[in-house]
Order: C-alpha cells, then structure tokens, then sequence
C-alpha cells in the first residue's frame, strides 16, 4: 500500500491512468487482456483435466474402452504446458511473456508508487520451486512437446517428469501475477459454465458440459447396475475394491 495525505492507499483499487505513465496504458490494457484469455483457456484446460482424471474409468469403463479419453487427457496435459511455457518461459526478446510484460508495467509505475508495487510484485516472484518446476516444464516442451529431443527418442536420456499438479501449481502462479499487475479490476479466470464462483438458479441444471458427458458414461455402464443385474458379480467387485472406488 502506498500512503497519500496521511492515508493507506490499496494500488489494487486505483484505476490504472492513476497508477502507470499515460504512453504505456494502451499496452497495458492489451497485454492484460491477452494474459487474461491465456489464463481463462488454461483454467478451461485443467478443469477438464481434473474431471478426467477423477473418473474411476477402471471401474465404469470396460478394458480398452477409454481410449478416447486417454488421448483427451493427453492432448489436454500438452496444451496446458504449452500454455503455460509460452507465457512464461520463452526468453527471446520479440517474444511477449508475462515476466516480460510484469518488468515493463513495473517500469511504467509512477514513481510515487514505486515502493508499493515492488512488495506486490515481492509476493508473486518465481520463488525456486516454482522456478524448478517451470524449467521441467521448459524441458518437456523442448524435448517431447514441441520437438523430439535425439537422445530421448534413443533412451540416452530421460523424459523430464512434469505431474499435473505440477501444471496447477504453475497456473496457480500465473493466476497471482496477472492479479498483481490488475488495478481496479476483478477478472473472471474460467469460461462461465467452469467458474466456481458462478451462482446458477434454483432448478435450474448446474453441472459443465465435460460433467454431463462423465455422468451420461456412468450411466450407461454396466458396472453401475452391478448390484441389480449381477449380485454375485457385484459381491466380488464390492470385496476387491477401495472405499474410493465404491
């Protein structure tokens, strides 16, 4: 916060002709709207991704039935990394990435307001972890994503491990430095049917295209009228199976 007249100021709640030099703020309105898009794209992505991969296929879905889904899940994971590396790890000069484009908003900042956006932007920094993580994703990219790396494809060298919970944690630093740099603004960051923060009303149906396709899937498993058509079958199911699963 920034002090003015004797009182707190929350940069956040300064519009941003009050906060930035007037040349820069028609870059800085396109720029953040080109990362909020990014961010509402990848927030769509991993939605689906974590709904897929919280299915219990192996239990609703026949052997060598989820083959559709698999590539979904996939497909999906790649995009996600390219996403994310686009806008944060690509390093040339003619390149527009959110690191980039946080240096020259922090350039633009009246000086007036210098100290109060450094702590800001002191709170969302690539912390090591993040930065670690970051690199990994870099490197898949690099050498499975984008090209075939030789020595991969040889097996002289092992493909960079990147878990989705790796994708969340570095969509969840995207996310907080695109906020960092937004005045007097909240941005709605998933397509409005994704959106936890969305109010539906009463009666009418809540659920997200991708639940409705998992949920008609369900429906039309046999595994689910188990109980009903197949006691037997469904005792033995029932034994070999986890609390979770059930």
């Amino acid at each position: 916060m920034a002090e003015r007249k004797g009182r707190l100021i929350d940069l956040h709640k300064l519009n941003p002709d009050e906060v930035l030099a007037e040349e820069f703020l028609p870059e800085y309105s396109r720029g953040m709207q080109f990362f909020h898009l990014e961010l509402v794209h990848l927030n769509a992505n991993i939605f689906i991704l974590d709904h897929v991969l919280n299915f219990p296929f192996g239990i609703l879905v026949p052997s060598g039935r989820s083959l559709f889904f698999r590539f979904v899940f996939e497909n999906f994971f790649y995009a996600s990394l390219l996403n994310i590396t686009r806008m944060a790890a690509d390093q040339a000069a003619d390149f527009f990435t959110l690191p980039q484009f946080r240096n020259k908003v922090r350039q633009a900042v009246k000086p007036e307001y210098h100290d109060p956006f450094d702590d800001l932007l002191r709170e969302v920094r690539f912390e090591p972890q993040i930065s670690a993580t970051l690199e990994k994703a870099r490197a898949l990219r690099s050498q499975r994503v984008a090209h075939s790396a030789r020595d991969m494809v040889l097996g002289e060298s092992q493909e960079p491990l990147v878990r989705f919970g790796d994708l969340k944690e570095l969509r969840d630093h995207l996310v907080s430095v695109l906020h960092a740099l937004a005045f007097n603004v909240d941005h709605i960051l998933h397509p409005v049917q994704y959106s936890p923060g969305i109010q539906h009303q009463v009666g009418r149906v809540s659920r997200s295209d991708i639940e409705e396709l998992l949920d008609l899937l369900a429906e039309h498993s046999s595994a689910l009228h188990l109980p009903d058509n197949s006691p037997d079958e469904w005792k033995i199911r029932k034994a070999t199976s986890s609390e979770r699963e059930l």
